[in-house]
């Protein structure tokens, strides 16, 4: 199974190769729809491919010099070609409250506030 946030980890380490070049705005637009779908509770994988080839034939010209470039987008194409694998979304941990616990309410002095400016 593959977690979305190595999705987002992979995308990210993508996002900070394409921010080393001045883009055209098509090419941006395919790449908020490309951040916009893998950052979703739930990853539409089709969609995702889809932009991805659509994202690589903009910008596989740049692939020949940069390398890195080349390595993290073909990352993340190994995770949406991998068709065997599920993917899900991690829950995060909720800090459940006890009613039964009385709460306690931090007062900040006076004194506190002008020690801190």
């Amino acid at each position: 199974m593959i977690s979305s946030q190595e999705f987002r980890n992979k995308y990210e380490k993508f996002y900070d190769c394409m921010r080393m070049y001045l883009w055209p705005y098509d090419i941006l637009e395919i790449l908020a729809d490309v951040e916009a779908t893998i950052f979703s509770a739930f990853i539409d994988v089709p969609k995702l491919s889809l932009l991805l080839d659509k994202l690589e034939g903009q910008i596989k010209q740049n692939f020949e010099d940069d390398e890195l470039l080349q390595k993290s987008f073909n990352n993340i194409k190994k995770l949406v070609e991998d068709k065997d694998e599920e993917i899900y979304l991690p829950l995060t941990r909720v800090k459940e409250v006890n009613p039964d616990e009385d709460k306690q309410i931090r007062i900040i002095k006076e004194e506190d506030n002008s020690e801190e400016q």
